[in-house]
């Protein structure tokens, strides 16, 4: 019991602020003062139904007026002390939210999948799965990173549209479906020309095919299409080329310059860099697809990220 110090190289016993040395005394002194400074452990307060309705309201309102924090550290206190009512059960979802909204985001999607695993049959179930989600979506890195994460959210969407077809938040879950598949099709363009720039064509085909099979209708599916062909004619296997011709929409700029790379007037620039044809492009003024998000180009590290991925 008490804090043991070394004093003037002999043992003495720090307690309550109190020093005593090692004398016939102790046992007495250290009675007497234990009366006076045992601390009681920390247990939950009795519950009472005002007191933890009278903090909910505080945490509300606070969360209302944009005091975020101070609005978690009111929760935080609900969930110390009264850890079994349904006012903690209700403020770990609004803490949740106000730590998205103080850009905590791993924070944030740490409490609605406590909530979701210690609470499934809430009325409020499809709202943690919708903070969950869009808490991870935030965390969506740079194309040149690892991509885990995106494909988490990706497949925590597609979860939340099968589970929740009637849920008030089905549209936004749906939007952020939509840009997360933008962003991982253009992951896989941008590491499918990589491995086309280099001479890698079979892991271009592989990438290209992954494109156009996972997001058929992302921005990037047309010139991944003549790329595809391109690595194909590459290799000389003009008849797998010509197969993806018809898979290109017509009216589109890569749908031409296919045909041509069929006619054989692009085949000694099939499958090098794609430089003349992209300078083609930019003299017209024209772009092949929206300029991603983050690096503009990937290197080594990527790619080895993106084989990580494949396992996942």
């Amino acid at each position: 019991m008490g804090l043991v110090a070394w004093f003037n190289g002999s043992l003495t016993f720090v307690w309550c602020g109190f020093v005593a040395p090692r004398t016939g005394f102790l046992c007495a002194v250290l009675v007497a003062l234990s009366i006076f400074c045992v601390t009681p452990p920390v247990v939950a307060a009795p519950f009472t139904e005002e007191g933890v309705h009278k903090l909910y309201e505080d945490g509300l309102r606070l969360f209302h007026e944009g005091q975020y924090k101070k609005a978690v550290a009111v929760f935080d206190k609900i969930e110390a002390l009264y850890p079994f009512s349904q006012m903690a059960i209700d403020g770990s979802l609004v803490a949740a939210v106000a730590h998205y909204e103080l850009g905590n985001y791993a924070e944030s999607a740490s409490l609605a999948e406590g909530y979701i695993d210690s609470y499934p049959s809430s009325k409020s179930i499809d709202y943690a799965y919708y903070v969950r989600i869009l808490a991870k979506y935030m965390q969506i890195p740079d194309l040149g990173l690892d991509q885990g994460i995106a494909l988490e959210v990706r497949n925590l969407a597609y979860e939340f549209v099968r589970m929740f077809p009637n849920s008030r938040h089905l549209g936004e879950v749906s939007e952020r479906l939509a840009a997360v598949k933008q962003h991982l099709a253009a992951r896989e363009f941008m590491i499918g020309k990589f491995y086309l720039r280099r001479g890698g064509y079979i892991a271009a085909i592989k990438r290209f095919r992954s494109l156009i099979s996972a997001y058929p209708d992302s921005a990037y599916t047309n010139e991944g299409l003549y790329r595809l062909m391109e690595a194909y004619t590459a290799l000389g296997d003009h008849k797998s080329a010509a197969a993806y011709l018809s898979k290109l929409d017509e009216s589109n700029i890569w749908r031409a310059r296919a045909e041509r790379l069929l006619g054989g007037e692009d085949h000694a620039q099939a499958g090098r860099e794609g430089t003349s044809i992209e300078e083609e492009g930019d003299n017209q003024g024209e772009s092949a697809v929206p300029t991603p998000s983050g690096n503009a180009d990937v290197g080594e590290e990527t790619v080895e990220d993106a084989q990580r991925e494949e396992s996942l």
